[in-house]
Order: structure tokens, then C-alpha cells, then sequence
């Protein structure tokens, strides 16, 4: 996986296919090695948690926005570049230290999987609810990945971004989205807010999936990480151009009912905990 990293001062605020020159031991500089490590770790989980090996493994070229010289010192984001086949991961200041957003597991999952919707989503645009669900997807399969081998799920951290959100928070929480200015209900929906603002709501609807307890008895779980993987895996495939929240969790369903057809118990747990997540969050599938 080539990484190139960027001097600040090659106007990176301007543009996202950014110049510099390749490193020829990129291992050699401590960026470059955090972002091959967590790419890795990611790579790895859609081998063999997904099933997505060789090719259909989708990292690209990541590039590391660094201050080396000048005044400009923090470039606050990180984000796919799907024309150019890329990653670009800013750098920001934090306790007195410079550091990369390639440092963070979840933010580097979130932006992998940006590609990998691209690939199998392929006609999923970025507009409205739609551009809210590319965004929550993303957020989805970084938390799973954040959490992946833990089966005790209250146990998970469902916080992403830590601690490049505002004063050091996280930029997400999963359990509370409106901790960080998202909204959580279909009736906070807003348009004009964006798409990270409005994916909240999706995350919501996700986060009560993956605590869905058969039969409501404490940390039974329904599923575990592999399951969530594979469930939000197949459904992201199965969206398209306009898809709306409300078609995320009907075509949740028919996935789950293709998974569990062979356990007809688990099959109606599973319809029931789905109906009831989206339910909570003020969407009737």
C-alpha cells in the first residue's frame, strides 16, 4: 500500500489530490508506519471477516498531510477521494503534539469503508438521506471494526474520533449522537444540516441492533460482531440511488431473512429487533 506524505505548505486546504513525493521507507517515518498498521488491521478484517480478499480489498493510496515548515499547522480532516483512488489524513494539534488522523482506527475504517460503498453500493449518490446513509455505513463497520473480538458488547466503546472532535472529545458517539451535535430521531432530521448531522439517526438505528437481546434478557445478545458484519455487509450492497433510512432497515430485514432461514426462531428475533431499532428512532419499516 503506497503512503506519501504531504508537506502542509503543498496547499492543502485547496486540494485533495495533493503533490509531495513518495517516501522510500515510509516505515521510517512514525505517520507513515500508524497509517500502514491501522490500514492493515482493517485490510485484515475485510479478508477475513468479509470475505474480500486480493483485489476486491479496497485501500488505495494513502496520503498524510504533515507540518514541516510554514505557518499552516493543522489540516482537520480525512477523508475518501474516489476520482483519485485515495485516502488523505490531516494532522491536528493535541496536547501540545502534532498528530495524524491516520492514528485512529475508526477514522481510517470509516474512510476504507467509503471505498469499499463506492465499489458495492455503486449507485448510492450524495445527496440527502442517501449521502447521510454513505456516511452511517462508514461509521457502522468503524465501530465494529473498533470492537471486533470483544463479545461482550457492553463492554463496547462506541465513541469514534477521540481526540480529534472538539476539545479533545470524540467526533461521534454512537450511543448518544446528540452528545456531538448529531441528531437521533427522524423528527430531528434536517436537510440543511448535512450529512454528518443527519447520519446520526441511522447510527442510532444501528447501535439498537447491535444491542438487541433475545428476548429482552440482559446481555443475551442476538448477534455478535461477525453477524453485524456480515448483515450490514450484504444490505450495503443491496443500496441504491435514493436509498432512504427506511429502505436501509427494509432491506435489513430481507437480509436477515436470508442469513437465519435455516433458524426460523432466530429469523423472527432477528425481524423483530430490526422493526423495533428503526421503531425507537421514530421510522416505521
Amino acid at each position: 500500500m503506497p503512503v506519501i506524505i504531504h508537506d502542509l505548505e503543498y496547499e492543502a486546504y485547496n486540494s485533495y489530490n495533493l503533490p509531495g513525493i513518495p517516501i522510500d521507507h515510509p516505515t521510517n517515518d512514525p505517520m507513515a508506519r500508524m497509517a500502514i498498521q491501522n490500514t492493515q488491521k482493517v485490510a485484515d478484517f475485510m479478508s477475513t471477516i468479509l470475505d474480500r480478499d486480493g483485489d476486491h480489498i479496497h485501500v488505495g493510496t494513502i496520503k498524510c498531510v504533515k507540518h514541516t515548515s510554514g505557518t499552516n499547522h493543522e489540516w482537520r480532516n480525512a477523508c475518501w477521494i474516489p476520482q483519485c483512488n485515495q485516502v488523505v489524513y490531516g494532522q491536528q494539534l493535541v496536547d501540545d503534539q502534532y498528530k495524524s488522523w491516520a492514528e485512529n482506527l475508526g477514522i481510517v475504517a470509516h474512510e476504507m469503508f467509503h471505498g469499499v460503498t463506492r465499489e458495492i453500493a455503486k449507485k448510492i449518490n450524495r445527496q440527502g438521506e442517501t449521502g447521510s446513509l454513505d456516511e452511517s455505513y462508514s461509521d457502522i463497520f468503524a465501530i465494529i471494526i473498533l470492537n471486533h473480538g470483544n463479545k461482550n458488547i457492553s463492554k463496547w466503546n462506541w465513541e469514534l474520533g477521540k481526540p480529534f472532535g472538539q476539545d479533545g472529545h470524540p467526533i461521534r458517539n454512537f450511543a448518544n449522537p446528540t452528545l456531538y451535535k448529531q441528531a437521533d430521531r427522524w423528527e430531528g432530521y434536517r436537510e440543511a444540516n448535512g450529512f454528518h448531522y443527519n447520519c446520526g439517526i441511522h447510527n442510532k438505528a444501528a447501535y439498537n441492533l447491535m444491542n438487541a437481546t433475545y428476548d429482552y434478557a440482559p446481555n443475551q445478545y442476538l448477534f455478535d460482531s461477525a453477524i453485524l458484519s456480515n448483515l450490514f455487509y450484504l444490505t450495503l450492497g443491496e443500496l441504491g440511488y435514493g436509498s432512504t433510512f427506511r429502505d436501509s432497515g427494509l432491506k435489513l430485514m430481507s437480509t436477515a431473512a436470508t442469513i437465519f432461514r435455516k433458524n426460523g426462531g432466530l429469523q423472527r428475533r432477528a425481524e423483530t429487533a430490526i422493526n423495533q431499532a428503526f421503531a425507537d428512532v421514530g421510522i416505521t419499516l
